[in-house]
């Protein structure tokens, strides 16, 4: 089952008398050859991932996770099928329903990030806030960015309750955690819907994440949280600007204007960004402040 092609012999042996139909109505083609020896393989994967899905769903779980399991975590060439296969299990099938029980459960405790691959609908409400927080909680543990893993946005509307989101944002504020912890947590925190907050706490916290961005003095978790602010309230975007011009470091100045052209305040700001044009030593396309002559172009 780790084959992903096969010679013109077996397919000859497999198709029989059929060979020239099967070349010619089956979504095959030619693949690499060596020698003398011509393969075949599916025109794309998906094809490839619909069999293989189709032979698993036969198969207990335990003999899925044999095949495609190491050192407790789905193997990247299986990753795709496993999430294949979870959709199209019946659900209305006593043993498929089971099947899709064994696996999410074994998913849920040992590789829950392959979750997110799968179509929402096939993932049980009830498990998406216990998926959501073993993703976070085992970033956490790692100090690892969740970005390189997973897509941050697809994490967010995952896990997108109101419960989560104060989850994520007690995450931000608590020092005793990691920055890379926090700046994970502002990244994820910012694709949020935030409007699932009601105003007066939605505004309490745009308050309290002003106060972190006010008070921070780690240059690394402070660009983070500059880059990431969420809200629209211009009192608050006035004091994290005011505030952050003053900044000697470079990285939390670009952060500064990237969050100016977010929320196209770009002439409410313009001293700022003048400012940081007297800050250029020498301005390069790689130079963290070079993006800003495209706001000062009329």
């Amino acid at each position: 089952m780790e084959v992903r092609s096969i010679t013109e012999d077996q397919l000859a042996d497999l198709t029989n008398e059929h060979f020239e139909l099967a070349i010619h109505t089956l979504p095959i083609r030619k693949g690499g050859h060596t020698n003398q020896t011509q393969y075949w393989e599916f025109e794309h994967n998906i094809f490839l991932e619909h069999l293989a899905a189709t032979v698993l769903k036969k198969l207990p779980v335990q003999q899925i996770l044999t095949y495609t399991t190491f050192a407790g975590k789905v193997k990247t060439r299986w990753k795709d099928i496993i999430a294949y296969l979870l959709g199209i299990l019946d659900k209305q099938q006593p043993d498929e329903q089971q099947l899709s029980d064994d696996l999410l459960q074994w998913l849920v405790e040992n590789d829950p990030m392959l979750l997110l691959k799968v179509e929402v609908t096939q993932v049980p409400p009830t498990l998406h806030n216990e998926i959501f927080k073993r993703i976070f909680q085992w970033s956490k543990q790692t100090t690892i960015w969740i970005d390189r893993y997973g897509d941050m946005q697809q994490l967010a509307a995952f896990g997108e309750t109101a419960g989560n989101i104060r989850y994520v944002f007690d995450e931000i504020a608590d020092p005793q955690n990691h920055w890379r912890n926090r700046a994970n947590a502002a990244e994820l925190f910012f694709h949020f819907n935030l409007e699932k907050i009601p105003e007066p706490e939605r505004r309490q916290m745009a308050e309290r994440y002003t106060e972190l961005i006010l008070q921070q003095t780690d240059h690394h978790l402070l660009r983070f949280l500059v880059d990431h602010f969420p809200f629209t309230y211009i009192d608050l975007l006035d004091k994290i600007v005011n505030k952050v011009k003053y900044t000697e470091d470079k990285h939390v100045y670009s952060s500064l204007f990237r969050l100016i052209e977010k929320y196209e305040l770009q002439d409410r700001y313009i001293s700022v960004l003048l400012n940081g044009l007297k800050k250029q030593e020498k301005v390069t396309l790689q130079h963290p402040y070079s993006h800003i002559h495209k706001f000062l172009i009329v």
